[in-house]
């Protein structure tokens, strides 16, 4: 596997989903958001706050789900592959999902 290739598939993943994120959810639906907080969203404040959290967390998700990718079935014991697979979604969801959503909705840890 090549681990630059990797990394760099990662990235771009980043870059592209930061730049998708903030034009659709920052710029486009803003005013929808507004109608749901401080209910169910943080405040503006609150998420700017939270940015580097999520930014830091997206990226390390994306090294998992590019991970993920490149990997694929390699034909071992089905133990130890879905073992294998069910640690690597996991951390893909942590980081991709759970920390990114902590950053973004109103809720306590």
């Amino acid at each position: 596997m090549n681990y630059a290739r990797l990394a760099l598939t990662a990235v771009v993943a980043w870059v592209v989903d930061s730049i998708y994120g903030f034009l659709v959810f920052g710029v486009a639906l803003n005013s929808e958001f507004d109608r749901y907080r401080p209910g169910v969203f943080r405040s503006v404040d609150a998420i700017n706050a939270n940015l580097p959290l999520m930014f830091a967390a997206s990226l390390i998700g994306l090294f998992f789900l590019a991970y993920i990718f490149a990997k694929g079935y390699e034909g071992g014991p089905g133990l130890q592959e879905g073992l294998r697979f069910g640690v690597v979604v996991g951390l893909f969801e942590l980081f991709g999902i759970w920390i990114p959503d902590y950053a973004v909705y109103n809720y306590g840890r």
